[in-house]
This record gives structure tokens, C-alpha cells and sequence, in this order.
């Protein structure tokens, strides 16, 4: 099988959901647009949009199963877009930020999902000991030629972190909740999460086959679509609690160019990304 059914809401584990709409993989509008990001023809299956009615995330009902999912991640299902970035200046001052949050000049950190290692790269330019992980080899053997330090999922237990950066990652896994779960024993200052914020207007487009908007519902890959309301219990549950940095800890940068200076406050506040940071209670 390609495809595994999620029975029950993949964040707070309620079996009570109501499905939104339904579609084929590879038929009418929606295999147009497959076939012209994939540039391939799409799987056969089901796209099928659940809420959840205790929690309010939206989540696909059908996800890849983990051959699929490292086919996906490995870059054969679809065009390679990415290319390496050795540092990113909104990286380093969020990096900054964290450091002054949590009065340490020297942090351990994990990027979860790192892809090319921006994130990781900039932290370990500022000083700090950096760790990752990646499903794709390619990028993971990249990641590691630069000195950060790849790890596998299971090497996770075995470490203290300062810093946990989830950047786009809660909606491509299919047990957010687990991995939140594997995740917090090893955490002892700061979790990160940015992740797209679910859009109810994208919902009604959909419904009507209209799927320009797709993004945040991406059949295979935004399997889970958060709003406030489903991260906050998310995390509530595996007893974390949402942290606000004070502007002194946002504003620990020398940098003071206008899109600089606007960048730590539309983190929190863009409608439509989810930003957070938690801690655990």
C-alpha cells in the first residue's frame, strides 16, 4: 500500500471529525495540478480533508506511507528546487534572540528536517554546536560536509538541547503528536515552531475544485493543517507551554535596516504562518 488511513486526529487523538471534501489523486483538477508541480503522473488515491471537531485541525485522512514519503523527500517524485544557502541574516538574528531568551552565549541545537542546513550553518558561524536531521541523503551528506553534525531520529534521545528549531515541519509528518512527543524529554530551554496557519477561504476554494491556493492543504505533503487553537493543544499536550520573548530578547542584533527591524515582530504575526515558541511547563 502507498497510502496509510489516519483514523483519528493525528494531534490530539479524538476520533470525532467531519470530512470537508473529497478527491481523486490522479482525476479532474486536481490531477492537473499533480501532473504539473510533480511533472509526472500522480498516485492513484484519495485526498481526503478531515477536521477534527475537538481541536479544529484539518488533516489529510490518506498520507503517504514511508516508502512513499522517502521517495517524495529524496527528490525522484518531483523536480530538485533547492539549492545550498550558507547563511541566511533572519536565521541569525532569531539565533541571536534565542541566545539572549535564554542567557547563553553558547548554544546546543537541533534542526529537525533541515533540508539544506541554513538554520544550522548560521548557528554554528555564531558559535554554537550544531545538530540535524534529514530524510533526504543528499542534502543530509551536503549538510554534514559543511560541520554540522547529522544525526538519525534515534540519536535524538541521547542528547540535551537548548534550542529546537521545527521550521515547516509539523505539517508534513504523519504523527505530529508522536513527534512532539520523542522531541520534549530531550529539550531544556526553547522549542520553535513555524509552520504554514491553516485558511478557511482556501477550505471553500477547494470545496469547489478550485485549487490555485492549494499550498497549505498540498495533497502528499501539508498532510496537517494547524490553526492557533490545534498547535496550542498540540503542544499542550505533551506538557510544553507557548513562551513571548521580550523586545530586548527580539531586538539582540546590531542590524537596523528597515526589513530587519520589521522582521521579529512579523514572525508572531503573519496570517499566514503559524510562529511559536514554547518551553516546557
Amino acid at each position: 500500500m502507498m497510502f496509510v488511513e489516519r483514523d483519528c486526529c493525528p494531534a490530539c487523538k479524538s476520533g470525532r471529525s467531519r470530512t470537508l471534501m473529497t478527491a481523486k489523486f490522479h482525476e479532474g483538477p486536481l490531477g492537473d495540478f499533480l501532473r504539473t508541480f510533480y511533472r509526472r503522473e500522480p498516485y492513484e488515491g484519495t485526498y481526503q480533508l478531515d477536521e477534527c471537531l475537538d481541536c479544529d485541525l484539518i488533516f489529510q485522512r490518506f498520507v503517504a506511507d514511508p516508502e512513499l514519503m522517502a521517495d517524495l523527500y529524496s527528490g525522484l517524485a518531483r523536480p530538485e528546487v533547492d539549492v545550498p544557502i550558507p547563511e541566511h541574516a533572519g536565521d541569525t538574528h532569531e539565533l541571536l534572540s534565542l541566545s539572549a531568551f535564554l542567557h547563553k552565549p553558547r548554544l546546543q541545537v537541533l534542526d529537525y528536517g533541515t533540508g539544506w542546513g541554513a538554520w544550522p550553518i548560521s548557528a554554528r558561524k555564531l558559535g554554537h554546536h550544531a545538530f540535524a536531521t534529514e530524510l533526504a541523503p543528499h542534502r543530509a551528506d551536503w549538510v554534514a560536509k559543511q560541520g554540522i553534525r547529522v544525526i538519525a531520529d534515534a540519536e535524538i534521545a541521547s542528547h540535551q538541547f537548548d534550542v529546537i528549531n521545527l521550521e515547516q515541519v509539523l505539517e508534513h509528518v504523519a504523527e505530529p503528536l508522536d513527534l512532539l512527543s520523542q522531541l520534549a524529554p530531550s529539550l531544556r530551554g526553547v522549542i520553535k515552531l513555524s509552520l504554514p496557519n491553516s485558511r478557511r477561504r482556501v477550505i471553500r476554494e477547494l470545496q469547489r475544485r478550485d485549487y490555485r491556493h492549494i499550498m497549505p492543504f498540498h495533497p502528499f505533503e501539508h498532510v496537517n493543517s494547524f490553526n492557533h487553537r490545534s498547535l496550542r493543544e498540540l503542544i499542550h499536550r505533551v506538557g510544553l507551554k507557548e513562551v513571548r520573548p521580550s523586545l530586548r530578547h527580539l531586538y539582540s542584533f546590531r542590524s537596523l535596516s528597515p526589513k530587519d527591524l520589521a522582521r521579529p515582530i512579523t514572525r508572531f504575526h503573519n496570517p499566514a504562518n503559524l510562529y511559536l515558541w514554547a518551553m516546557k511547563q
